[in-house]
């Protein structure tokens, strides 16, 4: 499987926009500047992945949709109702708490408040914008990271607790469209001053998405900062390192239960009256 993922790195070259533009928007399914929902199996990934796979992801998602069989293709439709937004908030809150538990602030916080019981914007501007870079897949903004430190310190004087303000910022962070969506930015061409190009992070979300079903790691997140996507042995390079990756196996099940349509057994019953023994399978 991993050599038949090499062996298309140039069809992963054109759906991330170095080929034609026609190739480019039929191979990727991915016009520029249209948002994409992330469905519920990248943001379980995502989660796993930034805090740890012991975050339970415990709530419901908003209902995901089949645009011309795929699921893929429907997140470029798929639109938040009311009940979404508060099912997400939900999670977001119900993660957030558990990042913030003393048992894992050890491990997912690289600084300590001088005083727990008060705001510490120099620590929380550490979280907040290390976090924020995978979540958001690309670097938060001073205006945004300001505005999150600030908020985080008014939760934590009001509370008394500053990783009571850290669980507000992170979950506000969480149910931003920044993160539930994926954004398909564009810029000026240099080499084709008629047509525009994807620019480097939105390469870099588009490669995670694709090939593992997830965010960008800190390799890929650092090659777009770089600007190394931006060439074709550039992203060649992330794509045949991205293919060696154990994290390959999340891209490859996501591709096949979405083209397979596996997400359909979900619903379906067996009639009791013709299968008397059948029962419900728990996994």
């Amino acid at each position: 499987m991993t050599r038949l993922f090499r062996s298309s790195s140039l069809l992963v070259l054109l759906a991330v926009g170095l080929g034609s533009p026609a190739v480019a928007a039929e191979a990727a399914a991915a016009p520029v500047g249209i948002l994409a929902r992330i469905g519920m199996s990248e943001y379980e990934r995502t989660i796993a992945d930034i805090f740890g796979a012991d975050i339970a992801v415990k709530g419901r998602f908003e209902p995901e949709q089949r645009v011309d069989g795929l699921l893929a293709v429907g997140d470029f439709a798929a639109r938040m109702s009311n009940d979404g937004v508060e099912h997400y908030e939900t999670l977001a809150r119900n993660i957030a708490a558990q990042v913030v538990e003393p048992e894992r602030r050890q491990t997912l916080f690289k600084c300590s408040p001088q005083d727990a019981k008060r705001r510490d914007d120099a620590c929380a501007r550490a979280f907040l914008a290390s976090t924020g870079r995978f979540l958001f897949r690309r670097p938060l903004s001073e205006s945004e990271l300001a505005a999150r430190v600030t908020a985080a310190g008014a939760v934590a004087d009001k509370e008394g607790d500053f990783y009571a303000g850290i669980a507000s910022a992170l979950s506000n962070m969480l149910v931003s469209p920044d993160f539930l969506y994926r954004m398909n930015k564009a810029e000026a061409d240099p080499y084709n001053p008629a047509q525009n190009r994807l620019d480097s992070y939105s390469r870099a979300a588009l490669l995670s998405s694709y090939l593992w079903g997830t965010a960008p790691d800190n390799v890929l997140l650092q090659a777009a900062e770089k600007g190394e996507l931006m060439t074709p042995a550039g992203l060649k390079r992330q794509v045949d390192r991205m293919a060696s990756s154990p994290k390959i196996e999340g891209g490859v099940r996501a591709f096949f239960a979405d083209m397979l349509g596996f997400d359909e057994f979900d619903g379906l019953t067996k009639d009791p009256q013709f299968f008397p023994a059948a029962t419900t399978i728990v996994s």
